[in-house]
């Protein structure tokens, strides 16, 4: 199955997606916040966008899927490319420990364009960036990457790191950059 935010824009995008998948005989829910799937000891949930959001910097963008999977224990926030607006809003919508993961996908690419408060009701013990090397547009944000070294978090970005992934071991959250151990999540 692949999950899409409810928001219609980007429509080639959703087009794409939507033909994609349909080739390949993959069903497409438009997965509302509270959406839930659980599988075994996986359990993935759709925060947000907690509302369509409009009129903000970048609409697709404030619009795309927040998901919290826990996995044997282990939280995991995937914060899409959710920007300041998505992130504020889910700040006022969930209680207090609704943001609470040990690892965070940081969100777009770690784009300026992030709320602080947000990032500090996480506090990851690992922090993964998703990023391109070379890219144009700045990311990630060195003040966004410094905030979440600050937290405690062990940041890794894909641009300098490569394949990255945070992995649970015998002795607990560890990170790993293709297949070799880079050191235990936290100290």
């Amino acid at each position: 199955t692949v999950l899409t935010p409810q928001w219609p824009e980007p429509a080639i995008g959703r087009d794409l997606v939507h033909t994609t998948a349909a080739t390949h005989g993959t069903p497409v829910v438009a997965a509302p916040a509270g959406w839930r799937y659980r599988a075994g000891t996986a359990d993935l949930v759709v925060l947000g966008p907690p509302y369509p959001m409009r009129g903000t910097r970048s609409d697709p963008n404030n619009n795309s899927l927040v998901l919290l999977a826990t996995v044997a224990g282990v939280r995991i926030l995937l914060a899409g490319d959710a920007e300041t607006e998505e992130q504020q809003a889910l700040r006022e919508q969930l209680p207090p420990h609704g943001l609470r993961a040990d690892v965070l996908k940081v969100a777009h690419h770690g784009s300026a364009y992030q709320d602080p408060a947000f990032l500090d009701a996480i506090r990851p013990a690992v922090a993964l960036v998703p990023v391109g090397a070379g890219n144009t547009y700045g990311h990630p944000n060195e003040a966004v990457l410094a905030r979440l070294s600050r937290g405690g978090a062990r940041v890794l970005r894909t641009d300098l790191d490569g394949d990255v992934a945070a992995v649970l071991g015998p002795s607990g959250l560890a990170v790993v950059s293709g297949g070799v151990d880079l050191s235990r999540a936290k100290p």
